[in-house]
């Protein structure tokens, strides 16, 4: 699924860069601490999605 956002500089903020950013993906390794965050953040972006 993906999402647009209003604004390529507040994404690349948020991805820890200065920089405008156009695209950004989220991979998890379900081993990982934060695979229930991954997971839960997914579920929000097919909601909206639809």
């Amino acid at each position: 699924p993906y999402i647009y956002v209003s604004s390529k500089v507040s994404l690349g903020r948020a991805c820890g860069v200065s920089r405008a950013v156009i695209a950004a993906s989220i991979t998890s390794n379900e081993g990982s601490e934060l695979a229930d965050k991954i997971r839960s953040m997914r579920e929000k972006v097919e909601r909206v999605a639809l």
